[in-house]
């Protein structure tokens, strides 16, 4: 990855586009480029709204799954997703 990065020109039509999901398992230390770019300052961007599921009883289940803010809603998002048979 060092390697790749330093081949790119500095103000020049180069760019890098990494995607990732840094709530996603982890790799170990050394494998964990997108994560540490991150903390190292990377512009990043968020996408935070969900949209492949388009069942609203589905949707709502998969966004208390997802959701950061209180992990005690996440049991509700798995009772949710049992009531609409995604889960046995």
């Amino acid at each position: 990855m060092r390697e790749f990065l330093a081949r790119l020109v500095p103000n020049n039509s180069d760019r890098v586009l990494l995607i990732g999901d840094t709530r996603q398992h982890q790799g170990v230390e050394a494998g964990r480029p997108f994560e540490q770019l991150q903390k190292a300052g990377m512009r990043t961007a968020r996408l935070d709204e969900i949209v492949r599921q388009k069942d609203p009883a589905l949707k709502s289940a998969v966004e208390l799954l997802a959701t950061d803010q209180d992990w005690r809603l996440r049991p509700f998002g798995l009772i949710e997703l049992y009531l609409v048979g995604h889960v046995l």
